[in-house]
C-alpha cells in the first residue's frame, strides 16, 4: 500500500492523469499506470481520475467563456469594417451572428402545412369473441 501522497505528489499525479485523459487513454490503462507507478489501488486511481476530470471541466467552462468573448469582439470589428465600406449585406449577416451568439433570437418555428390523414384499424378483442 502506498503512503499518503504529499500535496505536490497529488498535484503531479492529477496532472499526469489529466494528460493521459486528454491523450485518450482508457480508464484501464490509467488504473494500471497508477497501480504500477504509484502503488495505488484502482479506487485510489479513480479518485485522481475524478480530480483530473474536474480540472478538465472547469478549464472547458473558462475557455468557452473566453471563446465567446473573443468571437464577439471579432464580430464587432467585422461589423465596423462592413459599415465603413457601406456593405449592408455583410453588416446584416454579422448582426445575425451576434444575435445568434448572444442567444437573442427565438428558435425558428416550423409550421405544418397540408392535411394529414390518420388511419386507425380497430381489431376485435379476443375476450369479446
Amino acid at each position: 500500500m502506498a503512503d499518503k501522497a504529499t500535496t505536490a505528489q497529488s498535484l503531479e499525479r492529477t496532472n499526469a492523469i489529466l494528460e493521459m485523459l486528454l491523450d485518450g487513454e482508457s480508464r484501464y490503462a490509467i488504473v494500471q499506470y497508477g497501480i504500477n507507478n504509484w502503488g495505488l489501488t484502482a479506487a485510489g486511481v479513480d479518485k485522481y481520475i475524478g480530480k483530473a476530470n474536474t480540472v478538465i471541466s472547469e478549464q472547458a467552462e473558462r475557455d468557452a467563456g473566453k471563446l465567446i468573448d473573443k468571437t464577439q469582439r471579432r464580430l464587432i470589428r467585422l461589423l465596423a469594417k462592413a459599415n465603413s465600406k457601406n456593405d449592408m449585406n455583410m453588416a446584416r449577416l454579422v448582426i445575425k451572428d451576434l444575435r445568434d451568439l448572444g442567444g437573442l433570437d427565438r428558435p425558428t418555428k416550423i409550421e405544418q402545412t397540408g392535411h394529414t390523414d390518420i388511419i386507425v384499424e380497430i381489431v376485435p378483442n379476443e375476450v369479446d369473441e
